[in-house]
């Protein structure tokens, strides 16, 4: 699949170090949880969830060498995309909704939240983050009629800690689970949702190169995370042993997270 060129028609910056880029294309058939492939021309390549179909919405934190490139171009300036990829979510058959999001998995889940406040369901956003500067899309979220719930880590904004501080009484509601963010804070969640009995979707994060399953670099205990996932149940990722232990590099060497030993392995 060759990438589809677009200008850039707006560039909305979220926080000191992640901007939400709107393109002159739309992708009316993607799901919530799926992701495209962007394409800098004369650069590479990297997966990017989907925030909205129409205009086709991401949102991205300068972390690397690509996106910070990518948070160098202006509005009109090209990029190229190709998708939508993986499995999204599965927002049927649920009654309260717990959309549980950290750092800037939130953008993630505005798209699902969006899709669900469509279908009159019932939603709930806990949202967390460092500090207050580094929690996303609260003003889109609110605008959606969704109850919101904020943590920081430093406690500036909402309950002191991370995101699954804030969820009190929501948790005991909730009839599903869908959560977006660092993969400690997902493990946190599956515990949680595996021990309330809360059938859960979490979408997952790792290193991918094609988007499609050929190059196998997004390998999690043999499932490939751009067609198995990016959003697996909580079932499913407490069957996969390197789920919240083991990542890959561009070269494809596995590495222990931080925290569970982190060396090459």
């Amino acid at each position: 699949m060759l990438p589809r060129v677009v200008k850039i028609t707006n560039i909305i910056a979220e926080n000191p170090y992640t901007k939400t880029f709107v393109l002159d294309d739309a992708i009316p058939n993607a799901m919530p949880g799926q992701f495209i492939m962007l394409w800098l021309p004369g650069l590479d390549e990297k997966p990017f969830a989907i925030v909205a179909r129409a205009p086709l919405t991401i949102t991205v934190a300068a972390v690397g060498p690509f996106s910070r490139a990518l948070h160098e171009r202006a509005m009109g300036d090209l990029v190229g995309w190709r998708g939508a990829f993986g499995r999204g979510f599965d927002l049927n058959d649920a009654g309260e909704n717990l959309l549980i999001g950290g750092g800037y998995g939130v953008a993630a889940l505005y798209f699902a939240a969006s899709e669900l406040r469509e279908r009159h369901a019932p939603v709930t956003v806990a949202m967390g983050g460092r500090a207050s500067q580094d929690l996303l899309f609260e003003n889109r979220v609110n605008a959606l009629g969704v109850n919101v719930l904020i943590a920081t880590e430093d406690g500036s904004r909402g309950a002191r800690g991370f995101v699954t501080a804030a969820l009190g009484d929501a948790l005991t509601r909730a009839t599903r689970i869908l959560a977006c963010g660092p993969e400690a804070m997902l493990v946190a969640v599956m515990k949680l949702a595996l021990a309330k009995n809360i059938p859960a979707q979490l979408s997952v994060e790792r290193y991918m190169k094609c988007g499609f399953g050929i190059c196998g670099q997004c390998t999690l205990s043999g499932k490939l995370v751009c067609q198995d996932g990016p959003v697996f149940t909580a079932t499913e990722l407490s069957k996969l042993p390197e789920f919240g232990r083991v990542h890959r590099d561009a070269s494809g060497a596995a590495h222990f997270f931080q925290g569970s030993g982190a060396r090459r392995i």
